[in-house]
């Protein structure tokens, strides 16, 4: 890797959102990414948990079950109905 970075760890980043990646991946994948794409801006896009959303409700509802379903998910009950619709 590169060795400039090998003593940095996760309280060394300038930035909340920095931190919060490497909690999730690893400070060791967060260090590739950093030498691999410099200056890079990665979007997370919400539209990949509405999908995961909407395939959870397709196969979990059953006509009653969507106050279950919105606690399950986080969202509201007419969420639910929403993602049915479309």
């Amino acid at each position: 890797m590169n060795a400039i970075l090998d003593p940095l760890e996760i309280e060394d980043l300038p930035t909340q959102t920095l931190r919060d990646v490497a909690g999730v991946i690893g400070i060791g994948l967060l260090k590739e990414l950093i030498v691999k794409c410099p200056g890079a801006k990665i979007y997370i896009p919400k539209s990949v948990k509405w999908v995961s959303n909407l395939k959870y409700v397709r196969e979990n509802f059953n006509g009653g079950n969507h106050k279950a379903i919105a606690e399950h998910l986080g969202i509201t009950p007419r969420s639910v109905y929403r993602l049915l619709k479309d």
